[in-house]
């Protein structure tokens, strides 16, 4: 037992490195929790960056809706297809139906039988434009803003 210490010495040097090695773990535990917490706040502040310049880009480009020539060529389009289930109901009965046989198309185009001699009109509209289509003049439409 020549050149070690008193009987016991290990252990109180073991105590002391486990309270050292406590001591950092410690430190290191303190320390987290500040980098962690820096962590999803940089998140939410890059994510709020995003959106405020998405939300800027989106107000500074204008809205701009349908021009007037595409309005036109989507209610012509309407019309047609009205037209068209329009007729083919007359060939199945052989009469004019009360309504437009499509519910879809019966919601965006009016459609009103004229009487006597089987004719109909179709009015279709969209915002200030309407187009109306008469069954006894199939060459014209009536075009309108308002």
């Amino acid at each position: 037992m020549a050149g070690k210490g008193p009987p016991g010495d290990e252990f109180s040097m073991l105590v002391e490195d486990l309270h050292e090695w406590e001591a950092r773990q410690q430190r290191a535990r303190e320390a987290q929790p500040d980098e962690a917490a820096d962590g999803p706040l940089r998140l939410v502040w890059t994510i709020a960056a995003w959106c405020a310049a998405a939300t800027s880009l989106w107000l500074a480009v204008p809205q701009a809706g349908p021009g007037p020539a595409q309005i036109r060529k989507d209610l012509l389009h309407l019309l047609e297809q009205s037209r068209s289930a329009v007729e083919r109901s007359r060939l199945r009965t052989g009469e004019l139906p009360t309504r437009i046989p499509s519910p879809a198309l019966a919601s965006l185009v009016s459609y009103h039988p004229l009487g006597g001699g089987g004719g109909y009109e179709l009015e279709a509209r969209l915002g200030a434009q309407i187009i109306i289509w008469r069954s006894r003049q199939p060459d014209r439409f009536e075009e309108r803003r308002l």
